[in-house]
């Protein structure tokens, strides 16, 4: 316990000069000492007056001591000495009773001064100066010459003590309206504190929430494939919210149903090989994707709906978020613990907001995962294409190649680089890094660079050196780029051969038809056809004939 020593000047301090004008409470005191010195002061000018009119001129050193002596207290009640200035009219009271003793009139002005002075000062005060004036007007007779009767002085003690009274209990009314609103006040503030504090730390939590959230979105956004997503996504919910058992269930609309596809620990894994299912409406899962609503269960011993997972038997509570995209289910995320109420508030709109990014995040997966599906199909048939399409090229008079030698240029060469065999055997794509091959049978250093479209070997480009001039890196990539540019080269030349050929088709055709129709009997058809036909492609011999099968046959 903490232990004050105070001096005696602390201790007046306190008294007399602790009030100044800081306290409201002590601002109304000063105010209305400040009133009652200036009616005081009002009268003792009057009494002034009148001494001077009368021949009781020796009153009217009295009254000008007391204008003074209220100056005085006027000026320290408006200067905010509430207590200085009410012990001080206490005083003057005193004085101004002891000179008005005979005077009735006078004891009653002295009774009302002392008594507000003492409400004004404090109530301990008021009822010590009450109890003594009393005494003093009791006893007064007894002791001095001054011709005051005992029933005037119990009518005036009478009086000095109704009056106390009255005025105790007003102070004490004022006093206890003073506290209780005092005490409203530190309740308010008490109140407004703990709001502050509840709001701060709902910032907080919300901060801290908004943080995890974001850094589980960032996790989901990076993932490459939905095991990878769900994955990630369930770790970093376990490890930042400390839940107990966490699965995803994916709905398949075809059976309406909603299939367990991955979870935590290990568990989920022996779910699926049982090919674990909940239909819909079965259950807090079942009911959250029917309803499409956040679901959650702190007690579930308590709930009729509740339907436990196999093989979790101490399950005490479950949250169960859909995943879905406006009226689009795609599945449930499915939260679970072992221990009684242990989601809150702030634990289901982060949930709500981590499942609106995964369902975001399954969508974007399987809408690449269909498009790398279409890119790899379409690969596919372009490649196919352009097999076929170089396959008839090649079937045409074309040359199978050059082999180019300082001495000359040959068509149709037969010679092969032993690096050929190690591309055709590579089957490398356009971008892959060129295979460097030392020669073992001559002292050679030779590459080969495939000649792709779309995948597909169309040819091959071998180029040798001697060994002391070794392959450098820009002589490759300078090489590789080359065979690029042959391969589109070679394209564009196939593709104008085909388009040449086709219009050559379109016009033997067109020439052939017109022909044909332009003939008005059936020999001049027959005619027209096999003159045309003949003569546009060069056969040595058209033979037609008309019949039927059978006729044809014979």
């Amino acid at each position: 316990m903490t232990t004050y020593n105070k001096t005696r000047g602390q201790i007046f301090s306190e008294l007399f000069l602790d009030c100044h004008a800081t306290n409201p409470r002590n601002v109304q005191r000063g105010y209305l000492l400040s009133f009652i010195s200036l009616i005081v002061i009002t009268l003792s000018i009057f009494n002034l007056a009148v001494t001077f009119m009368g021949s009781r001129g020796w009153e009217s050193v009295f009254s000008i001591g007391g204008i003074v002596g209220f100056g005085i207290v006027y000026a320290l009640a408006r200067l905010g000495y509430v207590q200085l200035a009410s012990g001080m009219m206490i005083l003057l009271g005193c004085l101004i009773g002891i000179v008005s003793i005979a005077n009735p009139a006078g004891l009653v002005v002295f009774v009302l001064v002392i008594v507000l002075s003492c409400f004004l000062f404090n109530s301990q005060v008021m009822i010590a100066v009450t109890m003594l004036s009393s005494i003093f007007l009791l006893v007064l007779p007894l002791f001095t010459t001054i011709s005051l009767t005992l029933a005037t002085g119990l009518s005036i003690s009478i009086i000095y003590f109704f009056i106390a009274y009255t005025s105790y209990m007003t102070h004490k009314q004022f006093t206890d309206r003073v506290t209780t609103e005092q005490d409203q006040i530190r309740d308010l503030q008490k109140t407004n504190e703990r709001n502050e504090q509840e709001l701060s730390l709902n910032r907080k939590t919300i901060q801290m929430i908004s943080d995890v959230t974001h850094q589980i979105n960032n996790v989901i956004a990076a993932s490459q494939n939905l095991d990878e997503l769900f994955e990630q996504t369930i770790t970093n919910i376990q490890k930042m919210f400390y839940f107990d058992h966490v699965h995803i269930y994916l709905y398949h609309s075809q059976e309406h149903k909603l299939v367990m596809t991955y979870g935590s620990g290990n568990l989920w894994k022996r779910l699926q090989e049982e090919k674990h299912t909940v239909n819909l409406g079965v259950g807090l899962v079942g009911i959250a994707a029917e309803n499409k609503k956040i679901i959650v269960n702190n007690h579930t011993r308590a709930s009729e709906t509740y339907v436990p997972t196999p093989h979790l038997t101490k399950i005490r509570s479950q949250m169960a978020i859909p995943l879905q995209t406006l009226h689009d289910l795609t599945g449930v995320l499915d939260i679970q613990n072992t221990h009684l109420y242990p989601f809150s508030q702030i634990d289901k709109v982060a949930m709500e907001a981590v499942a609106n990014q995964l369902t975001i995040a399954i969508r974007d997966i399987r809408a690449i995962s269909q498009i790398k599906t279409r890119l790899n199909n379409l690969e596919t048939v372009n490649r196919r294409l352009t097999q076929e399409k170089w396959g008839l090229s090649l079937q045409h008079d074309h040359v199978s190649g050059y082999t180019y030698t300082p001495k000359s240029t040959q068509a149709n060469s037969t010679d092969w680089l032993p690096s050929m065999d190690l591309a055709l055997e590579k089957d490398s794509t356009v971008d892959e890094q060129t295979q460097v091959v030392p020669s073992e049978t001559h002292d050679k250093n030779d590459i080969a660079i495939p000649l792709k479209l779309r995948g597909e070997i169309i040819g091959i480009l071998g180029l040798e050196r001697d060994a002391n001039h070794p392959w450098y890196t820009n002589d490759i990539l300078a090489v590789q780029t080359i065979a690029e540019q042959i391969s589109l080269a070679l394209e564009s030349m196939r593709l104008s051969e085909e388009t040449k050929r086709n219009a050559w088709r379109d016009q033997v055709v067109s020439e052939t038809t017109a022909q044909v129709w332009s003939s008005s009997e059936i020999d001049d058809v027959l005619r027209a056809a096999v003159s045309q036909i003949g003569t546009k492609l060069h056969a040595s011999e058209v033979v037609i004939r008309l019949g039927t099968a059978e006729q044809l046959a014979e």
